[in-house]
């Protein structure tokens, strides 16, 4: 699947594809989309993806499953949900879809720009 020149793995469900191409529309209207992000957003999909797999098998098998010698065991499901939650959650962190990131992309977007008294000061020498 390609979206707006992002290549995007072709297994995504429905949930992810709304999801993802709203991050790319949000990306592009606040102008920090650069074709450098293709593989972080691919990678973004890919995890969430993977992350609701790992949630729908763990809902129908449970937390822990029966293990190869016949005694309970966490199901290996768990770790992978956990894994690719934390990736996503970590790219998107990247980009500044969580609310925390959010805010400390626009407190350091605030700190770059100059004041109006440095751009006086500027325009002076």
């Amino acid at each position: 699947m390609t979206y707006k020149s992002i290549y995007l793995p072709a297994t995504l469900t429905e949930q992810v594809k709304d999801y993802i191409t709203s991050v790319i529309d949000w990306l592009e209207k606040e102008h920090k989309l650069e074709s450098t992000d293709g593989m972080a957003i691919y990678t973004l999909a890919e995890s969430y993806n993977t992350y609701l797999m790992a949630q729908e098998v763990i809902e129908r098998q449970g937390l822990t499953i029966l293990g190869a010698h016949g005694g309970v065991t966490t199901n290996p499901a768990v770790k992978i949900a956990r894994d690719s939650k934390l990736d996503a959650i970590s790219i998107a962190r990247d980009f500044g879809l969580t609310l925390a990131s959010r805010g400390r992309i626009k407190e350091t977007a605030k700190a770059v720009e100059p004041s109006p008294l440095q751009m006086l000061i500027s325009q002076s020498n």
